[in-house]
């Protein structure tokens, strides 16, 4: 059953959706830094070698055009520059990223913590006697063939115990008619085709 309402309260659960979110979280985390450390290395070696070639080539043209700057030490201060650049960009977008990873798990988990928050508090209600209780999400929501699954069973066992009430009142009612007999093996009956487990 289908209801369109919207959750004000995304952290339904908290202890279940912080402990999902740190866990993807962690996992992206590595694989992000991984995945930046590997280009770092990459750039840093390519700046090393790009830094050696343009040393010749800026050692020359320095000669030609009798500049006193030496050239190492002008392709030093570009690789730092550059490498502390690549640095920043890599710290905020694992940041950004981080962020981003957070808000879509928080969204996700909680379309899963509030269904089952939801089911709980519907079995919880149920069990306590309120057969009238029934599951309802959105419909977004994840766990809808539980919910149908759990909704069915009530109604067929709201209608086993009307059942078992219209007879038991019949006889309580009536007891000398002559149904008494016949009334309560209808009764148990509709009670055999539930098990219960042996304490």
């Amino acid at each position: 059953m289908t209801v369109k309402y919207k959750r004000k309260n995304y952290l339904v659960n908290k202890s279940f959706q912080f402990r999902f979110i740190i866990k993807v979280f962690f996992s992206v985390f590595i694989m992000i830094g991984l995945l930046a450390t590997g280009i770092l290395y990459v750039n840093t070696q390519s700046l090393k070698i790009s830094g050696k070639t343009a040393e010749v080539g800026a050692r020359s043209f320095l000669q030609q055009h009798k500049i006193v700057t030496e050239p190492g030490e002008i392709i030093k201060n570009t690789r730092q520059n550059l490498t502390s650049n690549i640095i920043i960009i890599f710290l905020l977008t694992v940041v950004i990223t981080a962020v981003m990873v957070g808000v879509i798990f928080l969204i996700f988990t909680h379309r899963i913590a509030g269904p089952v928050y939801r089911v709980q508090q519907t079995i919880i209600k149920f069990g306590a006697g309120n057969l009238a209780s029934r599951v309802v999400l959105r419909e977004k929501d994840e766990m809808q063939d539980i919910a149908d699954a759990f909704n069915k069973t009530a109604v067929t066992i709201c209608s086993d115990i009307s059942q078992i009430k219209t007879i038991l009142n019949r006889v309580r009612e009536n007891p000398s008619a002559g149904h008494g007999q016949s009334d309560l093996n209808a009764a148990i009956s509709i009670l055999d085709k539930y098990t219960v487990a042996d304490n």
